[in-house]
């Protein structure tokens, strides 16, 4: 996103650029446009997201909010055979929070942001280490689950946490924990982060990665098998 910023208006401008100058957006739709008019018979392809966990920091939430619209209902326009999601952290616009996630102080609203019309479903992450919940986040996390697993509800849409992770030697006991909210709120699903791999070349893992040969790997087998008979 800082790219289009440097190469169109100049370095050092502010990031809510990205997502307020008419010849950046303008710039950006024809990227898309190249880009999905090319797949747009792929049935292989399972939805396009606007971007990888968009943030405006210090923005009102109606910046970020409009332009997930006016983006959403770009791609729409081009593309009636794929759907369509933000994918973003799933941050909350709750400015009276003491936990930083809910505060809305990354310029995103969960909430609003699901009931745009042109998102078919709703994301959100799961790295409380990163956020600065340093103990407990196996409940921090439950409780995270629940309260997306809420919005779904009342918002009427499925919703998928596409990412999350621990690297920790409790991982187990935790993602247990959070399998287990997934499963009870009824939320549409999940997509951990990573698969990893031993394989020749192919063997990247930030430290959120699962191998099969990994004790854990069982349980997600098992989690999967869950949700998959509950559809």
């Amino acid at each position: 996103m800082d790219r289009y910023i440097t190469q169109i208006v100049g370095s050092g401008q502010p990031h809510s650029l990205f997502y307020t100058n008419d010849a950046i957006k303008t710039a950006f739709k024809n990227y898309v446009k190249t880009f999905v008019t090319r797949y747009v018979n792929e049935p292989t392809i399972f939805s396009w997201e606007l971007g990888n966990e968009p943030r405006c920091n210090g923005c009102a939430v109606s910046v970020l909010t409009s332009w997930a619209q006016e983006m959403s209902a770009y791609i729409k326009s081009i593309d009636s055979n794929h759907m369509v999601a933000l994918g973003d952290e799933g941050f909350f616009n709750q400015p009276s929070s003491s936990s930083y996630p809910y505060q809305g102080g990354e310029g995103v609203d969960f909430t609003a942001n699901l009931a745009i019309s042109t998102f078919d479903y709703g994301t959100f992450h799961l790295y409380p280490i990163s956020w600065g919940v340093s103990t407990g986040y196996d409940t921090w996390g439950s409780q995270w689950i629940v309260d997306h697993a809420a919005v779904q509800k009342s918002v009427n849409k499925p919703v998928i946490m596409e990412e999350y992770g621990v690297p920790t030697s409790d991982r187990s006991t935790v993602y247990a924990a959070w399998w287990s909210s997934i499963e009870s709120s009824g939320l549409s699903g999940d997509q951990y982060w990573q698969a990893a791999t031993t394989a020749s070349g192919s063997g990247y893992n930030d430290g959120y990665g699962i191998y099969t040969t990994d004790s854990i790997f069982a349980a997600l087998k098992a989690h999967t098998t869950t949700l998959k008979a509950r559809t």
